[in-house]
């Protein structure tokens, strides 16, 4: 299990622990660039569709409290990491769109 303080995962599926330290990583510096000195509260709900037997679909969907706004992003793939982390740059475009900050 990932423990960040401020994020909360739901249905993680298992992942290793390599995995683990890089998506770990993704996400702290993700809070880094979006907290602007706020408390940040981040949701992430993992969802696993089997094709094919072996192959499995990602699908992620993120909740993020900044400022006392919600800001929602999803995405979906065939790699868990870059799904994550597409769910990251969406919710971080979105952030300083809302506060009018540039990337």
């Amino acid at each position: 299990m990932i423990g960040i303080e401020g994020v909360e995962f739901a249905k993680l599926p298992e992942i290793d622990e390599v995995d683990a330290a890089i998506i770990k990583s993704n996400i702290e510096r993700f809070l880094k660039k979006v907290s602007f000195g706020e408390d940040v509260k981040l949701h992430l709900t993992f969802k696993e569709h089997r094709h094919e037997g072996l192959k499995i679909h990602h699908e992620v969907h993120a909740r993020l409290l900044v400022g006392g706004r919600l800001v929602f992003a999803s995405d979906d793939g065939w790699q868990l990491i870059e799904v994550i982390q597409k769910v990251l740059d969406h919710l971080k475009k979105e952030v300083f769109r809302k506060f009018g900050r540039k990337i």
